[in-house]
């Protein structure tokens, strides 16, 4: 679970679907860029305690739903986040950081 409320490109989200864990991210950008909520994970609103309780509950309670969703994060993050390119994403995060101190 990633309940941020502002993030760039959050790598636990990327270790988690490499791993085929599914994440439950707050809907914010970085975050809504790598997790399709129901595909290979669950978005929620940013500061919204109720529904992170409800996702939670959700793949704990339907073991189909949290197999498929796992499925579908290590697919999506294999075939879209490769080592190169997320170095490069990273890369330009950084100086865009610095670019604005």
């Amino acid at each position: 679970m990633f309940p941020s409320y502002r993030e760039g490109f959050p790598n636990v989200v990327l270790q988690c679907g490499a791993m085929g864990l599914p994440s439950i991210v707050s809907n914010i950008n970085g975050c809504n860029e790598i997790i399709k909520d129901h595909h290979n994970g669950i978005l929620i609103p940013v500061k919204d305690q109720q529904a992170t309780y409800n996702a939670m509950l959700e793949l704990v309670e339907n073991k189909t739903l949290y197999k498929s969703l796992a499925t579908n994060a290590r697919i999506a993050i294999t075939e879209n986040y490769s080592r190169d390119e997320m170095w490069q994403f990273l890369l330009k995060e950084y100086r865009n950081l610095e670019a604005n101190l």
